[in-house]
């Protein structure tokens, strides 16, 4: 015969407060809290640009900028897989966000012989630091998704 123990309601409610504020830190961290790592899109000058237009960058299946030549933005993103993609089906590329991460994101339209060339490449720190040294920030009116955090200085080296 098993015998069921009832406790009273400011017990379980107690217990329950206590197991929801030792949850909520593991290892000194807070689970609530949102981490991020920062993405640089940036875009050189193209000898073979199609007149200097602007190329629509998509961030998970969102128009988030529009980018000229020479011209460059950090995008503070949540940890994880994130889809950047130009129009072309070609020009789509994957960056996986870790906590407090930087990657650099170089967005390319060039005109071929037949078609336009679009690119998203992930660019090592000392090659895009390079790059974007004499760079402007991007323009307010070409951010199109303002969710995220938006950074208009020019990274430094690590």
């Amino acid at each position: 015969m098993t015998r069921k123990i009832h406790l009273p309601a400011f017990l379980t409610l107690s217990t329950l407060f206590v197991l929801l504020t030792a949850a909520t830190s593991v290892c000194g961290q807070d689970v609530g809290k949102a981490e991020y790592g920062t993405v640089y899109f940036y875009r050189t000058s193209e000898g073979a640009s199609i007149d200097g237009r602007k190329t629509k960058v998509k961030l998970n299946g969102k128009h988030l900028i529009s980018i000229g030549e020479q011209r460059f933005v950090g995008v503070k993103l949540p940890v994880g897989k994130h889809i950047i993609k130009q129009r072309k089906k070609n020009s789509e590329m994957q960056v996986n966000v870790h906590n407090g991460g930087v990657y650099y994101v170089k967005i390319s339209q060039t005109f071929g012989t037949l078609s336009v060339r679009q690119d998203c490449v992930e660019v090592p720190a000392p090659v895009a630091l390079f790059e974007m040294r004499d760079m402007k920030p991007l323009d307010e009116g070409n951010i199109k998704d303002k969710v995220f955090q938006i950074i208009k200085e020019l990274p430094t080296a690590p």
